[in-house]
């Protein structure tokens, strides 16, 4: 599937929205480490992940929270999310993100998505 774009895995929340994997960072955690946790937690353990950079690309702020991004390549294997976490999940091209995430969402991702 589109094996010449850089895909983005999207994830849909028990409230139907989607947007990319996230979660928090707990004690003593580097972002690269919590998002490696986070990214098992909610897409399962069937995943070869390779985390680019300990630094972030991207944040994204909200009246609850930041969120921090890590890039990550999948090198191997398929997300298998779990009710729990995620209701479901896909592979998008970063226009195929804009049309799926809500327009405020598009606005405070975009930049960190390759073009």
């Amino acid at each position: 599937r589109k094996l010449d774009r850089t895909l983005y895995l999207l994830v849909k929340d028990s409230k139907g929205e989607w947007g990319l994997p996230a979660g928090d960072v707990t004690g003593e955690e580097v972002l690269s480490e919590a998002a490696r946790r986070n990214l098992k937690e909610i897409c399962g353990s069937k995943m070869n992940v390779w985390m680019v950079g300990n630094g972030p690309v991207g944040h994204r702020k909200t009246a609850d929270h930041t969120a921090f991004y890590i890039k990550g390549h999948i090198l191997a294997g398929q997300a298998k999310t779990n009710d729990k976490h995620a209701a479901d999940f896909k592979w998008a091209t970063r226009e195929e993100v804009e049309g799926t995430v809500s327009a405020e969402y598009w606005q405070s991702v975009k930049d960190m998505l390759s073009t």
